[in-house]
């Protein structure tokens, strides 16, 4: 019988197989425990159960990255009409931002047509004038009685109560007659200032200088709601808002002081407004457009200045949508990078 020494137990010191490292995570995702947003953590294979899960930093709790919605249907259909809502959201901006931009062109217009305003304001008196001496010239009637019908005679136009042109022009009030309308050559009226380019005060266009900070921001916050496309393809709504105010003014210029009267400077705006409007949207343009393309580095830089970087989370897309770290998980990525994978397990 042989017989063999007495050896003490050796104890089990295995070092068990460390965790696979795949990748940062892309997506927000928010831990259970605390609320955090894991979104740029790195994304790790367990040992034991070859689960993916990620880390939280804030908690140290594990969160799989496979799981079932609480919801059930219902996270589908609070999907949908999110999805709607922000839609209608989108899509009521846009109607909003072309009556914004319609309404701060205006001032421009009306400032750039007021010697245009004039000299349809001087013709208006002069017409008035000479009417009112051919009416001198022949016999008035006496008025009826009050009794009969139609008992208030009408009003006469005369040189004394016709103010001269001299007096009328430069009257922002001035009413144009619609008989005057109809049979004036407004054309004319225009091509007798020397046409559109010396009928216009073009030093006027510097109304557009306080409106545009107004038209900066909506390039902003286009450039914010569209995160889901390029800054190239958000410039498309640049466009679509100008092109949408331009048919309010269009609309807006209708039928107006030049077929049924009204004011002088309403004639004049009519006459030439369309023109100056698409003038004034032309460097509207160029200014929304720079908005929409500072837009999103803008909004970086105020998010992370007003919040801490816990409370980044949910704006964590004004990074993600061009590729660019968020300011929380930028050391993660930079582990993740330096970090080889390790081998598959068996």
């Amino acid at each position: 019988m042989t017989t063999h020494p007495w050896q003490p137990p050796v104890a089990d010191c295995a070092i068990p197989p460390a965790e696979q490292r795949l990748g940062p995570l892309v997506g927000d995702r928010f831990c259970a425990a605390c609320g955090f947003n894991l979104v740029a953590q790195t994304i790790v294979r367990e040992p034991h159960y070859s689960m993916l899960m990620v880390r939280c930093p804030e908690c140290g709790s594990c969160a799989a990255l496979q799981e079932y919605p609480a919801l059930g249907p219902w996270a589908a259909r609070w999907s949908r009409v999110l999805a709607v809502a922000l839609l209608v959201v989108l899509l009521g901006s846009i109607g909003a931002s072309s009556l914004l931009c319609w309404g701060m062109s205006i001032p421009a217009v009306e400032a750039m047509s007021r010697p245009l305003r004039d000299r349809i304001g001087a013709a208006h008196a002069q017409w008035q004038l000479e009417r009112a001496q051919a009416a001198a010239a022949v016999p008035v009637p006496s008025p009826p009685p009050p009794s009969a019908p139609g008992g208030i005679a009408p009003i006469t136009p005369t040189p004394a109560n016709v103010q001269s042109p001299t007096a009328m022009l430069g009257s922002w009030t001035e009413y144009i007659d619609a008989q005057w309308v109809r049979q004036a050559d407004m054309q004319a009226v225009l091509s007798s200032q020397g046409g559109l380019a010396t009928a216009i005060d073009w030093s006027q266009l510097g109304w557009i200088v306080p409106a545009s900070p107004g038209v900066f921001a909506l390039g902003v916050l286009f450039s914010v709601l569209l995160l889901g496309s390029s800054r190239r393809k958000a410039s498309v709504v640049v466009p679509v808002v100008l092109g949408l105010s331009t048919a309010w003014a269009a609309i807006s210029l209708t039928d107006g002081a030049l077929k049924w009267g009204g004011s002088a400077m309403s004639a004049a705006v009519e006459l030439v407004g369309l023109r100056l409007h698409l003038v004034v949207y032309v460097f509207f343009a160029q200014i929304m457009l720079l908005g929409v393309w500072l837009g999103r580095p803008i909004a970086r830089v105020v998010v992370r200045m007003l919040l801490p970087p816990r409370l980044c989370g949910s704006l964590a897309d004004l990074w993600l949508c061009e590729g660019l770290e968020p300011p929380y998980g930028a050391v993660a990525w930079r582990n993740a990078r330096r970090t080889p994978s390790a081998p598959p397990l068996p």
